[in-house]
């Protein structure tokens, strides 16, 4: 995958949970805005949360495996 790509991925999924975080979130549904946060904030060896778009975090994207 190149840099581009990657990058358009990462950014489509960064939206999407931050879409679906502010419903729920309005909708009160306090466990569910849990779970999308923590589908999207990683923690650091000492528990302390990182945003995976400040440069620290690598996705890992695997391959197609349909073709």
């Amino acid at each position: 995958m190149n840099d581009t790509k990657y990058q358009e991925a990462v950014d489509t999924m960064g939206q999407h949970l931050y879409e679906r975080l502010a419903v729920l979130v309005d909708e009160n549904r306090i466990q569910d805005s849990d779970a999308v946060y923590s589908e999207w904030i990683v923690c650091d060896d000492d528990g302390q949360p990182i945003d995976p778009e400040n440069g620290e975090y690598e996705f890992t994207f695997i391959p197609c495996l349909i073709d």
